[in-house]
């Protein structure tokens, strides 16, 4: 996970927020013949984000994270790129 300096807090903040989650699975080769189906359940695998980000620098609970859009796809490289943004307006 790469973070630019002026991207991250350092205390937890409060607030609402929403998560854009990407996992990247790897795949060598993906003939006709293979399943196309992406191991692991998604919500399961967003979970261990929510998990992740919780705590210590983003938030405090992950009851904050009020949209999350999520997919997964094959990759060459297994790996997950996220974006934690804070809501502003004022429905949440």
């Amino acid at each position: 996970m790469a973070l630019m300096a002026d991207e991250v807090t350092l205390e937890p903040d409060e607030g609402a927020w929403e998560l854009d989650v990407v996992f990247h699975i790897y795949r060598k080769t993906l003939s006709e013949n293979e399943s196309h189906k992406l191991q692991g359940d998604i919500d399961n695998l967003i979970k261990s984000i929510l998990d992740t980000i919780q705590g210590e620098y983003y938030i405090h609970d992950d009851k904050q994270i009020v949209t999350v859009t999520a997919e997964k796809q094959w990759s060459t490289v297994d790996g997950v790129c996220f974006t934690l943004r804070k809501i502003t307006d004022a429905k949440h």
